[in-house]
């Protein structure tokens, strides 16, 4: 027994010194900076930056693969952190919101056939291409609500996503998860949005819904910041200056109603109250009759001008009867 104890004993410690001598033959040293940097993360491990996890991406910005701007859920403030810890000057990062680029409901977009399948996006895409007859519609099953870590993305009653813009961190997973591609990420100074991406001519669009962009380019004229990119309006993805922001007859001047102002509604609101398109409607209704008001007076008044002008202007080839020339006897 006592032999047998003493063999145990003896292994244990020839063991012991082993697992010592391991450890410091094949020590890694962990850069202390990476604990650090976990800690001013928000913790979310959304995967929003391609890293797995909070700490695989603070491990890949000590490396100085990973920007420290790449943790959006964090915004500005794991920014500063970041750039404290590695003693270098903190870059300046502009907050993204999602946005899901159409609002063809129920209500507003037709559908091809009742689907009762799996409420998953992806899984109805691959059926005929969706139960929406317009090919670049919302399915509204919640694909990229289920991948949003934050509850930003609200599937409404009639079956479309929203974003909350309070609540959305911009990571992104949203974005990845649309099998149409009609969630895009745009900065957080943003605030009008074209809440469609049909690319077709627009007497198409609108058999396909009432809320669709017909590419008639007005609101490309009333503002610089939108482009019209073939058959479909877009807001430049540049910073728009506070002094010139786009103005808000960019949204009112669009009959369809495609155009969301978030300085007047929020998208969730703008999906789900009808007294919101009611107020829209009203307030397009208000602008272009003042227009049609100021384009009359300024008929009004160039026809006043002409009017005034007309009797003092004679024709250059008129002659009055008495004025005949020196000399002549009238023969």
């Amino acid at each position: 027994m006592l032999t047998a104890i003493l063999v145990l004993g003896g292994l244990g410690l020839v063991g012991g010194i082993g697992l010592v001598v391991a450890s410091r033959v094949f020590y890694v040293e962990v850069d202390p900076r990476i604990d650090k940097i976990n800690d001013v993360l928000p913790g979310a491990n959304c995967g929003g930056c391609g890293y797995p996890g909070c700490r695989g991406y603070a491990e890949a910005v000590v490396k100085g693969k990973a920007k420290m701007s790449d943790c959006a859920p964090g915004g500005t403030e794991a920014v500063d952190g970041i750039a404290a810890i590695l003693g270098v000057e903190a870059e300046k990062v502009e907050p993204r919101v999602a946005v899901v680029r159409c609002s063809g409901d129920q209500d507003r977009g037709k559908e091809k056939f009742i689907y009762d399948g799996i409420a998953d996006c992806r899984s109805a895409h691959r059926i005929g291409g969706g139960h929406k007859i317009c090919p670049s519609g919302c399915l509204g099953l919640g694909t990229c609500s289920a991948v949003c870590s934050f509850d930003a993305v609200v599937i409404t009653d009639r079956r479309i996503a929203v974003i909350d813009a309070a609540k959305c961190t911009g990571c992104g997973n949203c974005v990845e998860a649309c099998p149409r591609d009609l969630i895009g990420l745009y900065p957080e100074s943003h605030k009008v949005h074209i809440l469609c991406s049909n690319r077709e001519k627009g007497a198409r669009v609108k058999k396909y819904c009432s809320c669709g962009c017909i590419a008639c380019k007005l609101c490309a004229k009333e503002s610089e910041h939108i482009k019209m990119d073939g058959l479909i309006a877009l807001v430049t993805t540049e910073s728009i200056p506070e002094d010139a922001p786009i103005p808000e007859e960019a949204s009112l001047i669009c009959t369809p109603g495609v155009i969301l102002d978030e300085r007047h509604y929020g998208h969730v609101a703008w999906a789900t109250d009808p007294a919101v398109r009611d107020d829209f409607k009203t307030r397009a209704k208000a602008m272009k009759k003042k227009r049609k008001a100021e384009r009359d007076a300024k008929k009004k008044a160039k026809a006043e001008a002409k009017a005034a002008k007309a009797p003092d202007e004679k024709k250059p080839d008129e002659k009055k009867d008495d004025e005949k020339p020196a000399g002549e006897d009238g023969k």
